[in-house]
């Protein structure tokens, strides 16, 4: 019942399904339905059994997979094995039924197994679980110790001969091609017929082949369940050959890293060269795979120890453990024993842009694995690398970043082989620790489940593994999207449509939690960065982010969208409540504390507020936007002269990052520069907010055209609460007072509480002068009052954990200022 095209041998042209002849006698039973596939020694087809009304398979046998026999020879030779194939009854082989045979035709009636085989669910699901894999090799182990008992060699043992019925029993198939124990296997001279890269040494050097040949091939099938990729591959056929004879695979785990020691000694064992060193029969092998637990192991396993090779990289991985654990001692004032960690972009070094969505998305989505579990804090790589545009190694400017490791890698290129280089350093003591990994362009998921693992390995860390399971095919289409993201973040338009697409297209395959969840960042990154500001993309961020939590409601860069999402919509509380509950688990991530430092400012608590940003700058001491905010938060205080040395630094560190010129701008409009805010604001990207205060500026300077003012985007502005009161600012100042209201109101309700700013804001003067602001700011406060008594319980955890307390204001020094 070989379908797959993974056979090399003489070909032939096949007669269509219609045109097999069957013998007059049988025809009548048996009507051919249609051709299944081609394998090395016939062709395969379905056909009806009239008599017992069943489906069945019949193979249709070539002449000549033996070139030194002739074509008659040849096919009593493969009759009288399939005969004795055919004493075979066991369940979980196929069962051969009849054998047809005459001057004209040889075939095999074999029985249909309604299912898929391995070959197809590989091909669909890349990687098994270690404990499937494991349960379906034991079964066809067990099928293989009865053969051999029956003196029946297989011969040919690979995924395409393997069926799971669909009540999970496994079965073996193609029998009909087996030899009688003892007889030699067809060699080179004589024409190779078969797989090679499923081939034990002995079959590809023509010596008498036994159980333990199959026991070999099984090995090469249970390698390429677990990692989705052969143990032995090369285009060439005879290349590949001879890495079955004189070369040693990687260890399973070496590809994903969760498969335990036990599985990977199994397959080092089935895989041995020399036949005395494998298991001495299938029923050993069946009973090991048996006693394989199916528990997932808490940390990264150590190789195999069965071959040397896997030895020393366990070893060294166990040094590499050591010595990270030690590292992290010199991480003074962090939280727990976490590691501080920066992910450089991988370089794409294969000259082909095809290939730049690998190494953009690996890396990205390295940091998404990383930001799931509790076990490494992310510093942003954009803090790192505003330090090397101003002239700082990569190494430097990680350790001045408030990281402890720096992750970095590059794609590259051999012929069409691709491989990943990665590479980790310990910034505290300058050790570091570097692989190379063949990349399986079908199974990129399973390949960043290894590079995830080791890197794991080498930090120690103890939360155990999750391993992405998506299809192979939606998975590349998400990493293309997630590739998009990145372009967009780095400021390139038409990133938004292609990542659309390329995100589209991966959910239409697996919806799945991050599918879904890189969707909603998408769309809330098209408005947040300005790319694209109609309203129903914040309305498809909500959707997708809807449909992400049905499925898996924990997903760490979910909650990371949730916190963002209600921070923009002015849900404070929400914000404040999901940011202590993820800080309470150790989740010390950037977003976590900066935001709610921003939610604590918008609803006028400067001082906690203000706390909480600079406990963030000491972790994070070189974060652009947490910066940024902190010196937003002193303006709205009253501290404007520090506020503005500190956007001034800002701008000079970042001079193209569009917020801290923005608010250069805006406050010295508030501070009664107007022609310094011109200026700054001609300088400015042409979008919605810098049409608002070119708009404010030319009211300010008494322009008449500048007082027709449209409210460009109002559902917009009932989502966005600076973006809604730098409406009410310019409604305020072109007259429109009763739309200066209406806006205003929005931001009350949705609990924008900075009433010493509303107080003191020169461009709000005519509405501080109607009876409806003094009305509402004596409801505003009380509203806040009563939400402040609500964030003590929620906050204060907040600060206990990270040892702040927001009674004290520290002495500003210039140093500070700098």
């Amino acid at each position: 019942m070989d379908t797959a095209p993974d056979t090399v041998g003489p070909t032939s042209i096949s007669a269509p399904a219609d045109a097999v002849g069957l013998p007059a006698a049988l025809a009548g039973r048996y009507a051919v339905v249609r051709k299944l596939g081609r394998g090395a020694f016939g062709d395969v087809f379905l056909a009806r059994d009239h008599i017992l009304q069943r489906d069945i398979c019949i193979k249709v046998l070539r002449d000549n997979p033996d070139a030194a026999a002739s074509p008659a020879e040849s096919r009593e030779r493969m009759l009288r094995e399939a005969r004795a194939a055919a004493r075979l009854k066991h369940p979980n082989i196929v069962t051969i039924h009849d054998i047809i045979a005459d001057d004209r035709l040889a075939a095999i009636v074999m029985e249909h197994v309604e299912g898929e085989n391995l070959r197809d669910m590989i091909s669909r699901r890349g990687a098994l679980p270690f404990d499937e894999a494991a349960g379906i090799a034991r079964q066809v182990a067990e099928a293989l110790a009865y053969a051999h008992a029956n003196g029946v060699i297989h011969r040919d043992i690979k995924p395409a001969n393997i069926f799971r019925a669909g009540d999970g029993t496994v079965k073996l198939g193609d029998f009909g091609t087996a030899r009688l124990e003892g007889q030699s296997a067809i060699t080179l001279t004589e024409g190779l017929v078969g797989t090679p890269a499923y081939m034990s040494p002995e079959q590809i050097q023509g010596q008498k082949v036994d159980g333990r040949t199959d026991v070999f091939s099984l090995g090469g099938t249970l390698y390429e369940m677990l990692t989705g990729v052969r143990p032995f591959h090369d285009p060439s056929a005879y290349t590949m050959l001879f890495k079955i004879l004189h070369e040693e695979p990687a260890a399973p785990s070496r590809l994903v890293p969760t498969i335990p020691a036990a599985v990977d000694s199994i397959v080092a064992r089935c895989l041995a060269k020399d036949r005395e060193q494998r298991y001495p029969d299938a029923a050993a092998l069946a009973a090991e795979l048996g006693g394989v637990s199916a528990a997932v192991p808490t940390r990264f396993p150590p190789a195999a120890r069965g071959l040397r090779r896997w030895r020393r990289f366990a070893a060294a991985a166990a040094l590499v453990a050591i010595l990270a654990g030690a590292a992290f001692l010199l991480l003074p004032g962090r939280m727990g024993a976490r590691p501080f960690v920066t992910i450089s972009p991988f370089d794409n070094r294969t000259n082909r842009q095809e290939f730049a969505f690998i190494a953009e998305g690996l890396s990205a989505e390295l940091g998404r694995r990383f930001a799931e579990e509790v076990s490494v804090t992310l510093v942003p790589f954009d803090d790192v690398a505003a330090q090397q545009r101003r002239g700082r190694r990569i190494e430097d400017a990680a350790r001045k970043a408030g990281a402890g490791f720096l992750i970095t890698g590059a794609l590259r290129a051999s012929g069409e082989q691709l491989s990943v280089e990665y590479r980790l350093q310990n910034l505290r003591c300058d050790a570091q620790w570097q692989d190379t990994l063949p990349l399986a362009r079908r199974n990129l998921q399973g390949s960043l489940n290894q590079i995830k693992g080791q890197i794991s390995a080498w930090l120690d860390l103890k939360t155990p593994p999750r391993i992405d399971t998506m299809d192979p095919q939606a998975y590349e289409f998400y990493l293309r999207g997630v590739s998009k993201i990145v372009e967009m973040e780095q400021g390139r338009d038409t990133a938004f449509t292609e990542g659309r697409s390329f995100l589209e297209r991966a959910v239409a395959i697996e919806p799945s939690v991050e599918v879904y969840t890189g969707l909603a960042r998408l769309y809330y990154q098209a408005v947040n960065l300005g790319l694209a500001l109609e309203s129903e993309n914040m309305d498809m961020a909500r959707y997708y982010m809807g449909k992400a939590l049905q499925i898996r409601p924990d997903y760490g860069p979910l909650i990371q969208q949730q916190l963002r999402s209600a921070l923009q919509e002015g849900r404070y509380e929400d914000t404040l409540k999901i940011a202590a509950r993820e800080i309470a688990a150790d989740r010390l991530e950037l977003d976590y504390a900066a935001m709610a430092a921003y939610a604590l400012r918008q609803t006028g608590r400067y001082r906690w507020s203000g706390s909480l940003y600079r406990q963030t700058i000491r972790l994070f001491p070189e974060n652009y936007y947490t910066k940024l905010n902190y010196a937003i938060c002193l303006f709205q205080q009253g501290r404007h002269v520090e506020a503005m040395k500190r956007i001034r630094a800002c701008v000079a560190d970042e001079p193209d990052k569009y917020w801290g010129q923005f608010y250069l701008a805006y406050y010295s409009l508030l501070l009664g520069d107007t022609a310094a805010a011109a200026r700054q604001a001609a300088t400015l990207p042409d979008n919605a907010t810098t049409q608002n205060i070119l708009r404010q500026i030319a009211l300010i300077r008494n322009n008449p055209a500048a007082r027709d003012v449209k409210l460009s985007d109002p559902e917009l502005s009932t989502t966005d609460v600076n973006h809604s009161l730098r409406l009410v600012e310019t409604y305020a100042l072109a007259g429109d007072t009763a739309a200066a209201l209406r806006q205003f109101q929005i931001n009350i309700r949705m609990g924008h509480g900075t009433w010493e700013f509303f107080d003191w804001d020169p461009l709000l003067a005519r509405l501080r002068e109607t009876p409806e602001y003094g009305k509402w700011r004596e409801e505003g406060l009380r509203r806040r009052a009563a939400a402040w008594r609500r964030q003590d319980a929620i906050v204060r955890p907040i600060f206990q954990k990270l040892g702040i307390d927001p009674a004290v204001e520290p002495r500003q020094t210039e140093r500070d200022l700098r």
